[in-house]
């Protein structure tokens, strides 16, 4: 049996997708996210940042630092705080990153849990799929590599990895992060 607040949150998040869906990527408050054809064995690498411009900072100078891979990192912006907005979307322009900020979602109001997937979902819809990168996958906005890695690497003898978490007889990849071959999951 379904709980009353997860039918209101599969409601509440189906009519968000259904009106964003009407615009996809120009529902968008801004983006300077291209879609060009992208190189072979390309990774999306992104993040949903969320009212901190300084972790943001911090996961900028880590990724540069450590990830090996040919990637385009992106942060897509689901934040509430206009301020801390513009201050992500100017960081990012400063840093030459690849900026989305994302539509306005009222699911914080049920939980944030519920926000950040329908930001994610929103993501995989409307970039994920207009893009078709080799790879692709998230990381937390509070989630840094603090050693060297080459996130394809886990990708090449798996079409999935992340943190697997259990809930009874069922799994799934916790949103801490995960990754993807994108032939994997595209249809």
């Amino acid at each position: 049996m379904i709980s009353p607040k997860r039918l209101l949150f599969r409601f509440a998040v189906r009519s968000l997708e259904f009106l964003h869906g009407l615009h996809g990527i120009h529902s968008c408050f801004k983006s300077n996210l291209t879609t060009v054809p992208l190189p072979a064995e390309s990774l999306d690498l992104m993040t949903i940042a969320f009212n901190n411009p300084s972790i943001i900072r911090h996961q900028i100078k880590y990724i540069r630092a450590h990830v090996k891979d040919n990637y385009t990192y992106i942060v897509a912006d689901n934040s509430t705080n206009i301020e801390a907005s513009s201050q992500i979307r100017a960081l990012c322009e400063n840093e030459k990153i690849a900026y989305i900020r994302l539509p306005k979602n009222h699911l914080g109001k049920i939980g944030p849990s519920y926000s950040h997937a329908a930001a994610l979902n929103w993501v995989c819809k409307n970039i994920t799929k207009q893009r078709q990168p080799t790879y692709f996958g998230f990381i937390y906005h509070d989630l840094f590599p603090v050693r060297d890695l080459k996130i394809t690497d886990y990708l090449a003898t798996q079409p999935i990895y992340g943190l697997k978490r259990e809930r009874g007889k069922e799994w799934y990849l916790s949103a801490i992060m995960f990754f993807f071959r994108f032939d994997f999951v595209k249809d």
